[in-house]
């Protein structure tokens, strides 16, 4: 048995990413040590959650056959996912990595990880809904409360609450209402952009619907081409790696009407600005086809479209 330990005062997932994919090639047992917890670096799921223990001192620990030779080669990795991050485009650089795992754990143990990871925000909403509930009294503080009235206000056809398809129209509707009218200002946690694949991305809007939803405050319907509803059994979380080639409309519930129907009570005296300033953003754009309205986003912020890979088609260049 050989070991190695080091002071952790950050864990990187990407790092830890490659130190798993790494650990995978050896015959070795690879464990992590921290704090009390013990953790198989193979094992996807263990390594991107893992966090260091009280005293910030992680232990790489190699047991079988290639000792030597696996501490010497996972030992740097180990190193880089202790330091502090670049956090510089540090997600997408991560999301890149994620496209290397085979898409059967991708699946199955990156939707377990965000679902795990996003444990403690759903378990918030649920004592605010409670809150609400009891009360009738709400404060617009967190920036699923802008998805939120971004579902709630009228909408091309002129009535409240009406739907909003796919995943990708909502996070470009909200950046738009995040540079237009300010709204990362009136939140604590508001959404933070970067330039991606496709423009302007932030990972947190796919999180915040996948609450929402557990929280029964959004319905997920899926749509055939004609706009029929269609009924799936054990539907997946869209996690923006494939499409099921459906059409994916969002709507509130019942209940989040009414919740979202009080917040915008609240904020209308504080910021009376914001319900006409969503729904401009809701009917104008979001009755565009998907392609213009990237069009429009990438002629008006160009500082977002840096990593685009669709940069010439929507705007028409030829290269």
């Amino acid at each position: 048995m050989v070991s190695k330990s080091v002071t952790a005062r950050h864990w990187s997932m990407l790092a830890a990413l490659r130190l798993r994919d790494a650990a995978c090639r050896f015959r070795s047992d690879v464990r992590l040590l921290s704090g009390g917890k013990v953790v198989s670096a193979k094992d996807l799921t263990d390594v991107l959650l893992f966090e260091p223990g009280e005293k910030c001192r992680v232990t790489l620990v190699v047991t079988g056959a290639d000792e030597k030779r696996a501490l010497a080669e996972l030992t740097p990795l180990l190193l880089e996912a202790t330091r502090p991050p670049d956090f510089n485009a540090a997600f997408f650089r991560a999301a890149a990595a994620l496209e290397l795992v085979p898409e059967a754990e991708r699946r199955q143990d990156w939707l377990r990880v965000r679902r795990r990871l996003a444990e403690p925000d759903r378990l918030r909403l649920m004592e605010r809904i409670r809150r609400w509930e009891a009360s009738g009294r709400l404060r617009l503080s967190d920036r699923k409360d802008i998805l939120l009235l971004l579902l709630y206000v009228r909408g091309r056809l002129g009535r409240l609450a009406e739907g909003i398809c796919g995943t990708t129209r909502i996070l470009k509707l909200l950046f738009i209402a995040d540079q237009e009218l300010d709204t990362g200002s009136l939140v604590r946690n508001p959404y933070r952009f970067q330039p991606y694949r496709f423009g302007p991305f932030t990972g947190a809007v796919y999180d915040d619907l996948a609450v929402l939803i557990d929280a029964g405050l959004v319905r997920r319907e899926h749509l055939d081409e004609e706009g029929t509803p269609v009924i799936q059994c054990n539907a997946e979380l869209d996690e923006g790696f494939a499409s099921n080639g459906l059409t994916t409309l969002y709507r509130l519930t019942h209940k989040g009407r009414e919740f979202a129907r009080t917040l915008l009570e609240e904020v209308r005296s504080r910021r009376p600005n914001l319900e006409p300033g969503l729904e401009i953003v809701k009917r104008q754009f979001g009755a565009l086809p998907l392609k213009e309205l990237l069009r429009y986003i990438y002629t008006r912020y160009p500082e977002f479209t840096t990593e685009s890979e669709i940069l010439k088609r929507v705007l028409g260049k030829r290269g």
